[in-house]
């Protein structure tokens, strides 16, 4: 695969994770309007367990090489998203709730790297 055609490999699986990430948090928010950022820690954690399996499956199984640009840094770095996850932790600070922008935050992160590591356990399994 030459350099332009895997660099649009890469664009078109970060448009799906795109629009994966747009349906999930669309359904939850709709869904569970009361769940503080429910729809970006669903998405962060889904990519992260994600990227997690694809990683191992690539160190421990020989899936392809190319596999970690096209799922890892296209669809899942479509799909997961820091800035909406900063962006929700700052708004909930400001107007008062401390506790949950601190949950989203530690949370977040703590639940992403969980995830990441379950896929990484399940690809080595």
């Amino acid at each position: 695969m030459t350099g332009f055609s895997l660099a649009m490999a890469v664009a078109a699986a970060g448009a799906s994770g795109c629009v994966v990430r747009y349906l999930i948090d669309f359904g939850i928010t709709k869904r569970f309007a009361a769940m503080v950022a429910g729809g970006t820690l669903t998405v962060n954690i889904l990519g992260s367990f994600v990227f997690g399996l694809v990683t191992g499956l690539i160190a421990h199984h020989h899936l392809a090489h190319l596999s970690a640009p096209i799922i890892g840094t296209g669809f899942c770095g479509g799909l997961t998203t820091a800035s909406s996850a900063a962006f929700e932790s700052a708004r909930l600070y400001r107007l008062g709730h401390r506790s949950s922008a601190i949950f989203v935050t530690v949370g977040g992160i703590t639940l992403s790297c969980t995830a990441a590591a379950v896929g990484l356990g399940l690809a080595l399994a």
